[in-house]
């Protein structure tokens, strides 16, 4: 019998039982399929939910009520490798995995889940029993903290969105928690690799260095008390490019970002300045200061050279007028009536509320930023709603903003969102209906996004919806047609985010015959160079934890693997991060050497071959030349043959 696994919360969770009591409790959870029932009933759903989030009070999960805990389900989970408890709720969603990851018998992820998604997980990446990284998903945002000290705080950030910074900047204020904010600031290190030049980066480290006292100025002006953050606000993000002003390299940044936020009864809009990426995360460099008739914010731009600036206005006009602040905190009501409701009469009430309302402040606001950011949370909104099911008429009230739009001369930018957004939903509704002809429902989508693409030739969903048709095409075995649609985005959007993929592509699609290169450091931590397996027939294979299709293939491969002793298999997992392709690899158990990159799917080794769909192979003959990139594991057999003779 396997020994007991230790079920160890994360560090400084709070607990409705005793801390003694949780940090004692073990548990007989076995590997699956081999835990008896007698086993598991050790494991109650009552104390599996007494496990609560590190940062229980920065996220939002399911919590089920007393009642609902009565018929909710605790097992254990089915892949190889992996131990620990899943706890589902009646209707049959999760609600938690407490997971040990690498066999030591201590839980190791702990993952908390709203309305049958992950939002939220704890995780022990050093495995020492305690909580040192934070990670938000889904309807949580983009988060991911690190706590090098494990006290339960966040001591730096390794993703973070602009929005997630103005909410966050709002927290510090509303705790008075100075170090939250320095936390937000751009690094030395960073402010030395951005690539602004020497005398402006003398500028930004000034601002930077005053930003603290200023920001402890702020808290003790008395001017906020009990601060909640209500919206971000910012019209786009942009790009000085290299050059500008003596800059090293391309610098995105937002400029002129504010956050609305209550204090006490009033909303007031918080200037935050300007905001630079650095990799995954978005940095302030100026503190944060109340916009009204005496604020000295400057609104002059970065994106232009001291030689050519011009004179800029500054100060503006905070005071939101009687109706919009009513509309305002309609919005905010309705949103914090979503969370707590729970039957889908009345998520569907609150939705319908919720589209009028953001219609509205969509339409009403004079503002073009502030116009495309309510117009981007109607979008945000009502997809949400149709894909969790909880709002059908989501999709005529896409189509009823969009003409609203139209009528109140709204810019090409916000009209083409929610067109983009509906064309999607539409099709995915379509899907969805029993009824449906898929094949027709399909052409109907691609010329949709064909049509798109020529009344919007410039919109930054072109570059998705491109990538769709080509993606059509290459099914459909059209390669000349597919390489032509690639090509349009390696040529027309090379800053999109789409264009690597898309040049891996057409490299590809005219692989055949050429050397693949194919290099780095497996997940085992040894160097792999598939030149070194000439001789060989190779196959790659592409794979994600999320694709079950991958993994149901890992037996086939094994068995031909058994049958074709000159085959090499070589996987590339395309997880997003490191740990989950770690977690991946070893709860499915699979033999042979994995290469991961940061990014999975849409970057690293996925991106240099272009891979639109998982899985995906790639077979290499004896010479290490590529023979085939759409082979199958069942067709694979027929090709192994010939090539093996």
């Amino acid at each position: 019998m396997h020994s007991p696994i230790s079920i160890q919360p994360p560090f400084f969770c709070r607990f409705p039982l005793s801390c003694s009591s949780l940090l004692s409790l073990t548990v007989a959870l076995i590997f699956s399929g081999s835990c008896p029932s007698a086993l598991l009933g050790q494991v109650t759903v009552e104390q599996a939910l007494t496990l609560t989030p590190v940062q229980s009070g920065d996220v939002e999960y399911s919590i089920p009520s007393k009642e609902e805990a009565k018929n909710c389900t605790v097992s254990s989970p089915k892949e190889k490798g992996l131990s620990g408890w899943i706890v589902k709720d009646p209707a049959g969603r999760i609600l938690r995995k407490f997971l040990d990851t690498n066999g030591d018998q201590d839980i190791d992820l702990w993952c908390y889940y709203r309305d049958g998604f992950e939002v939220y997980r704890d995780i022990d990446s050093n495995f020492d029993r305690n909580a040192d990284q934070y990670r938000w998903f889904g309807s949580q945002g983009t988060r991911w903290g690190v706590d090098d000290n494990q006290d339960g705080k966040v001591d730096s950030w390794k993703r973070i969105s602009a929005e997630e910074v103005s909410a966050e900047v709002a927290k510090a204020l509303a705790t008075r928690d100075e170090k939250r904010f320095q936390l937000l600031l751009m690094t030395d290190k960073e402010l030395a690799d951005s690539g602004f030049s020497e005398d402006k980066s003398k500028v930004i480290q000034k601002n930077i260095d005053g930003s603290k006292s200023t920001f402890r100025d702020l808290l003790g002006s008395g001017k906020l008390s009990k601060v909640e953050w209500l919206h971000f606000g910012g019209l786009r993000p942009g790009i000085i490019p290299k050059g500008t002003e003596g800059s090293t390299d391309d610098i995105v940044i937002y400029e002129n970002v504010a956050a609305l936020v209550r204090s006490q009864s009033k909303d007031l809009q918080i200037s935050l300045g300007t905001m630079v990426q650095i990799e995954n995360c978005w940095r302030l460099i100026d503190a944060p200061e109340i916009i009204d008739e005496k604020s000295s914010t400057s609104f002059a731009s970065w994106y232009r050279s001291s030689d050519t600036a011009e004179t800029n206005p500054t100060g503006t006009d905070a005071d939101l007028n009687v109706e919009y602040q009513k509309l305002l905190e309609e919005f905010q009501g309705l949103d914090k009536k979503l969370v707590s409701a729970s039957s889908s009469k009345q998520k569907q009430s609150i939705y319908k509320d919720l589209s009028e309302v953001i219609s509205k402040l969509a339409i009403e606001s004079d503002k073009e930023e502030d116009s495309m950011n309510w117009t981007r949370q109607f979008a945000d909104t009502m997809t949400a709603a149709l894909q969790s099911g909880d709002y059908p008429d989501g999709l005529k009230s896409l189509q009823t903003f969009m003409s609203d739009l139209k009528k109140a001369g709204k810019t090409d930018q916000a009209i083409a969102l929610v067109e983009y957004r509906y064309i999607n939903a539409d099709f995915g509704a379509k899907l969805n209906d029993p009824k449906t002809d898929v094949a027709v429902a399909q052409t109907k989508w691609l010329n949709q996004l064909e049509d798109f693409t020529e009344k919007f030739p410039t919109d930054s969903n072109v570059p998705d919806a491109i990538m769709q048709l080509a993606m059509a095409d290459e099914f459909d075995g059209e390669k000349d047609k597919a390489k032509k649609w690639y090509t349009k985005i390696t040529t027309r959007f090379a800053d999109s985010p789409f264009s690597d993929k898309a040049k891996g592509a057409i490299k590809r699609l005219e692989s055949i015959g050429e050397k693949m290169s194919l290099s780095g450091k497996t997940l085992g931590g040894k160097s792999f160079d598939i030149a070194d397996l000439n001789g060989k027939v190779v196959l790659v294979h592409y794979w994600a934890d999320w694709c079950e299709i991958c993994k149901d293939e890992f037996k086939q491969l094994e068995k031909l693997r058994a049958r074709h002793p000159n085959l090499r298999l070589v996987g590339v997992n395309c997880d997003n991060d490191l740990a989950t392709a770690k977690a991946s690899a070893n709860k499915t158990g699979v033999s042979w050497p994995q290469l991961h990159s940061e990014g999975g799917y849409n970057s690293g080794y996925a991106a240099e071959m272009g891979i639109v769909s998982l899985p995906t192979m790639v077979l290499i003959d004896k010479n290490g030349d590529i023979v085939s990139t759409t082979v199958s594991a069942g067709s694979l057999e027929r090709e192994l043959n010939s090539l093996l003779k």
